[in-house]
């Protein structure tokens, strides 16, 4: 265990390897319909990501990658209201298309953690772009 670390290496990689497993590599996200954004889900393999990108490159980048991915898949698809601003509560179908027509105030605020996230760490202008999109 790394000094000031709250968890053993062993959760995290336990963490990781249950995310990894139920990640959906053809369209993002983790699991089956209905989809639900997970913004706790992306912020711990964010950190996931800092914390072992130079002793774990390949685990850490499948990590942010399964993160960027789904990120992307929400803004492309129907949960993210393009007119109006913001996220819809979740996709009631696999593809990120059809969505539950609500809005969760909670859900609006985790996920710009989890889009600013993604600007700060790969620097493109799409997520930053999203965020100012959400202020609507």
């Amino acid at each position: 265990m790394e000094e000031g670390s709250d968890f053993p290496d062993q959760v995290y990689d336990t963490f990781y390897q249950n995310q990894a497993n139920s990640y959906d590599k053809a369209l993002g996200g983790f699991g089956k319909a209905p989809k639900f954004p997970r913004p706790v889900i992306f912020t711990a393999l964010f950190q996931y990501y800092y914390r072992y990108k130079l002793t774990k490159p390949q685990e850490s980048s499948h990590a942010l990658e399964m993160c960027l991915f789904t990120l992307s898949q929400m803004y492309k698809g129907g949960m993210h209201d393009h007119i109006g601003g913001g996220f819809h509560r979740y996709s009631t179908d696999k593809f990120w298309h059809i969505p539950h027509f609500e809005k969760m105030l909670y859900d609006q605020s985790q996920l710009s953690n989890s889009y600013l996230a993604a600007y700060q760490i790969t620097g493109k202008e799409l997520w930053r772009w999203i965020l100012f999109c959400r202020r609507r």
